[in-house]
């Protein structure tokens, strides 16, 4: 009986495991007739969305946005480092036929301490040179979606679902059923066309 019980305990955390769902955050940088406003995108309704700026919300109604801008929010940036100096790896010796004795693969002598410091700086140059020119490659974090609202809130109404998608609130609540639908009627809308 407690084989039995251990298994359904198991079953029931795996299938709980898979119906848990990562939440993306997303930057939304609204431009309103105040100026611009940007946070993380927390609701969106029908007539307003919802910014999260550190502990606070911000509520912007939909008639005073111009336009908004929706970004990825991205991890900070790790330190590469492709190459590597290690001049006493095994794959820098190989094993004599018949003998035990190891020489190194290029029948040269072992690298002395001026050997190693040019080798370790030499690398170190390299992949300073390759994260210098990645790091500006990752920063760039260009919009997901653009849209003028121009203050009209019939636009905002209208774009509604498609920034709900964005928000962490949706995520967190959204609706796999109703989902589900929506993409068979799109996929059924596509295969007719």
């Amino acid at each position: 009986m407690k084989k039995v019980n251990f298994v359904f305990l198991f079953v029931m955390c795996f299938g709980l495991g898979l119906q848990a769902q990562v939440v993306r955050s997303y930057i939304a940088i609204v431009k309103t007739k105040d100026g611009k406003k940007k946070g993380i995108l927390y609701q969106v309704t029908e007539d307003a969305l919802t910014l999260q700026q550190g502990d606070s919300l911000i509520l912007v109604k939909g008639a005073d946005i111009k336009s908004i801008r929706i970004r990825a929010s991205k991890t900070p940036y790790d330190i590469k480092t492709p190459f590597k100096y290690d001049p006493f790896s095994d794959r820098n010796y190989e094993t004599l036929p018949n003998s035990q004795v190891r020489v190194r693969k290029d029948r040269e002598k072992e690298p002395d301490f001026g050997d190693q410091v040019a080798g370790e700086v030499g690398v170190a140059a390299v992949n300073l040179a390759v994260n210098i020119i990645a790091a500006p490659i990752q920063a760039i974090n260009s919009s997901i979606i653009k849209m003028d609202i121009n203050q009209n809130p019939e636009n905002f109404k209208n774009n509604k679902e498609d920034l709900s998608y964005h928000s962490i609130y949706y995520q967190r609540h959204s609706n796999v059923k109703d989902e589900l639908k929506k993409i068979k009627a799109i996929s059924n809308a596509m295969k007719a066309q």
